[in-house]
């Protein structure tokens, strides 16, 4: 599995502990001053922003459209991703919600500005997440235990540990045994030097 950012990561923390059961609960700490309208029926997405300032009720800055845009494309695809995986189940709650709804922090009464979310996969994975809860497994949490990674991932990790020590442990098998038979051999020469050495006889 791929590596995750900061953000990802405590998304799926917030889904494991809980505090994440459905989309809004879980991207809500990020969207004060904005909502969202959902048309499942269509699969469109409109991010509601609401005005910085009164004084100008056209603008918002882009900076902060291209934050929840990332905040919203990290998330739903969280979700299809892990979901996929068998980490977390989704399920339609026993209140099924309107084809139409709005949900999130903009202020109702306050001026506002709808932007419709331009990538239709993105909008179509919102649409389907919005209304859903989200059922956890404890793979998540051995996951998350894990520094992130999955089980054939620690497991692999675990094996080149395992192969790496098996190779050291046969390099200094093997330059012991080296160096044992050099050590034979160097205390062996004075002897057989010492047996080869021809014998002077007086006469």
């Amino acid at each position: 599995m791929r590596v995750f950012s900061d953000i990802e990561k405590e998304l799926l923390r917030r889904i494991q502990s809980g505090q994440g059961r459905n989309l809004y609960s879980l991207i809500d700490r990020w969207i004060v001053g904005t909502s969202f309208r959902v048309n499942r029926k269509d699969n469109k997405l409109t991010i509601i922003f609401q005005v910085d300032d009164p004084a100008q009720p056209t603008l918002i800055r882009l900076e902060r459209i291209q934050a929840i845009q990332a905040l919203l494309i990290q998330a739903v695809n969280l979700i299809k991703l892990f979901e996929d995986k068998g980490y977390f189940f989704t399920y339609e709650g026993a209140h099924r919600l309107e084809d139409e709804f709005t949900f999130g922090q903009a202020v109702v009464n306050q001026p506002s500005i709808g932007y419709e979310f331009p990538d239709t996969r993105v909008a179509e994975l919102f649409c389907k997440y919005a209304s859903v809860e989200i059922f956890v497994t404890p793979e998540l949490k051995k996951f998350i235990d894990d520094d992130f990674r999955a089980r054939d991932e620690v497991r692999a990790d675990r094996q080149y540990k395992r192969t790496g020590i098996a190779i050291v442990v046969a390099i200094i098998g093997l330059l012991l045994n080296f160096g044992y038979n050099i050590y034979k051999d160097v205390k062996a020469s004075p002897q057989e030097q010492h047996r080869h050495r021809p014998h002077c006889h007086g006469h």
